[in-house]
């Protein structure tokens, strides 16, 4: 049943690229947090 193939790609092509989006937000977020708060609560080294 090629529907049914066709679907099943379409569903994994959809949960990767959900992954993928989650990992880059989460990849830009904490970074840019993180130097917020050091922007706003410089640490002296």
């Amino acid at each position: 049943n090629p529907t049914f193939s066709l679907k099943i790609h379409v569903e994994m092509y959809f949960t990767i690229l959900i992954n993928v989006s989650i990992i880059h937000i989460c990849c830009f977020s904490f970074p840019l947090m993180f130097s917020e708060l050091f922007h706003h609560h410089p640490i002296q080294v």
